[in-house]
C-alpha cells in the first residue's frame, strides 16, 4: 500500500469509530466495561494514528473497586520527510479515582483515572522503496485521562508525560507531555 491509501484507511476507521456509537440507543445508566477510542487531533495535526481498547479487570484481579487494563496500536507517519515509519504496541493500567469527587456519580470506567503506560516502538527506515535500516525502542511514562460518558459515545481529554529512551534519526531521546483528545465508544 502507498502512503495516501494507509493515512486514507486509518482516516476511515476514525470515523466509523466515532459514528459507530450513533447506531445504537442505549440508555444512559448503563454501566459499561469496556471502551475503544482514537484521537483524531494527533491524526490530522501530526500524522499519527493510535487506537486504543480498554477492558475492566475483574474486582479479583484489581487493586481498587475499578480499575482497566489498556491495549494499544500506532502507526506514526510524522517522520516521512527522512522515510522513518513508526509502528508501536503499548499496553497501560488505570485506576478510577470514583470516591475522589463522591457528589458526581459515575460509571464504572467513567471519569478521572491515573496509571502508568509502556510503549514498544518498531522504527522502519527506507531508502529508495528498499528497507535499509530497522530500529526497536521502549518508551515508558504515565497518563492522566478524565473520560466523559454521552450515551456509548466517548471523550476523554488525556494528558501523557513519556520517556523516549532511543535516539535513533529524528526520533529523539527524552521526555515529552504529549497532550490529546481521544473520542470514540464504549460498552
Amino acid at each position: 500500500m502507498n502512503k495516501l491509501s494507509i493515512k486514507t484507511l486509518l482516516k476511515l476507521i476514525m470515523v466509523i469509530t466515532i459514528l459507530l456509537p450513533l447506531t445504537n440507543s442505549e440508555v444512559f445508566a448503563t454501566r459499561f466495561s469496556k471502551a475503544i477510542t482514537v484521537d483524531p487531533l494527533n491524526m490530522f495535526l501530526e500524522d499519527r494514528f493510535a487506537a486504543k481498547c480498554e477492558f475492566l479487570l475483574k474486582p479479583s484481579w484489581s487493586l481498587s473497586k475499578c480499575n482497566t487494563f489498556t491495549i494499544e496500536a500506532g502507526y506514526d507517519n510524522a517522520y516521512s520527510s527522512i522515510n522513518l515509519k513508526v509502528f508501536s504496541l503499548g499496553l497501560g493500567y488505570r485506576w478510577y479515582f470514583h470516591n475522589l469527587f463522591p457528589e458526581i456519580k459515575t460509571r464504572r470506567i467513567e471519569g478521572l483515572s491515573l496509571g502508568p503506560v509502556m510503549i514498544y516502538n518498531f522504527l522502519h527506515k527506507t531508502e529508495a522503496g528498499d528497507l535499509t535500516d530497522t530500529y526497536n525502542s521502549f518508551d515508558a511514562g504515565g497518563e492522566v485521562n478524565y473520560k466523559l460518558l454521552f450515551g456509548q459515545f466517548v471523550v476523554e481529554p488525556s494528558i501523557r508525560v513519556i520517556y523516549k529512551t532511543s535516539n535513533y534519526a529524528e526520533y529523539n531521546k527524552g521526555i515529552f507531555i504529549l497532550p490529546g483528545i481521544n473520542i470514540g465508544y464504549a460498552w
